[in-house]
């Protein structure tokens, strides 16, 4: 068995140490897209080239309606993307806007890039869950929604009665302010 002496050891903490910088410069930034939404980009994308598609070959994606068997036969979208693409739809019940696609698809960006004049987001077809309605349990089912969130939903409905508004519901204890922006979108008061 082979055996490090302490500066071997230390050079092997600085390599990681090293990596993990290097990793961490690759992050994500901030891109407009040809229709001014903001999205976000790896920066390893901007040495990459986006593939030019012919216009006759693709075709318009509701993104929240199109069925699996369809969005795959895309030109520019991938069986993988097409899978992680349907895996997130209905873990989060759709998507808003391109924004928040990039976000929860961060390591696809550039094949995002390519296909986003050929997305629209149908926020009609969002699954919405029912805050007066709903139990803790079938609430928390969504990201945006932690377990202690939904519990502390449940205990003020009963304590106050029906939540009116998006409004009240952000005085509750454990909202999740940085997830407002589109919680909005995946709730209902009626």
């Amino acid at each position: 068995m082979f055996k490090m002496t302490f500066s071997q050891q230390k050079g092997v903490a600085l390599l990681v140490v090293v990596i993990l910088i290097l990793a961490a410069l690759v992050g994500v930034k901030d891109y407009r897209g040809s229709n001014g939404i903001k999205i976000c980009v790896s920066k390893m994308d901007s040495i990459q080239s986006i593939p030019t598609p012919k216009v006759k070959d693709t075709f318009l994606i509701d993104i929240n309606v199109i069925s699996d068997k369809i969005l795959p036969t895309h030109p520019l979208v991938t069986d993988t993307l097409s899978a992680k693409i349907l895996r997130s739809r209905v873990r989060y019940g759709g998507f808003v806007n391109m924004e928040q696609m990039c976000i929860l698809l961060h390591r696809d960006s550039l094949s995002l890039r390519a296909i986003e004049r050929y997305i629209k987001f149908d926020t009609k077809a969002l699954v919405r869950y029912q805050v007066n309605v709903d139990n803790a349990k079938l609430l928390a089912e969504h990201p945006y929604i932690s377990k202690l969130f939904a519990k502390n939903i449940v205990e003020y409905r009963e304590k106050n009665g029906a939540i009116k508004d998006f409004e009240e519901l952000k005085n509750i204890k454990y909202f999740p302010k940085s997830k407002e922006k589109y919680l909005k979108y995946y709730i209902k008061f009626d």
